[in-house]
């Protein structure tokens, strides 16, 4: 009975452990996704703005016309999803990490019972 309570103890930490390793392997690659995103986007918009510039505009002027076409709103939105990703990503990590704590504590606290 002590054996087999242990053996669930375990497998229930290898689950949480198992499902942590996951969640920062997600995290891991949403980050370089956003990573890729947010380049592009940056030099999109700078390659934009150049070109405006060298066509005569001022740098706010040049700025103001990018960011009122509908390529530079759909790049922005793309990346603020990312980002968004990434940060859910995190927070699930955090979400494990305290799972794994309060099982931890669980089980302590079992131990000193049995």
């Amino acid at each position: 009975m002590v054996c087999d309570l242990r053996e669930s103890m375990e497998d229930r930490l290898a689950k949480i452990l198992n499902s942590l390793s996951q969640r920062i392997n997600k995290w891991e690659s949403e980050s370089e996704k956003c990573i890729e995103l947010e380049a592009n986007f940056k030099s999109m918009e700078s390659a934009s703005k150049l070109a405006y510039m060298q066509a005569g505009e001022s740098a706010v002027k040049a700025e103001a016309m990018l960011r009122a076409t509908p390529d530079w709103l759909e790049k922005y939105k793309e990346l603020q999803k990312a980002n968004l990703r990434v940060e859910r990503a995190k927070r699930s990590i955090k979400l494990a990490e305290l799972y794994f704590d309060a099982e931890r504590t669980n089980q302590a606290n079992q131990r000193g019972i049995v």
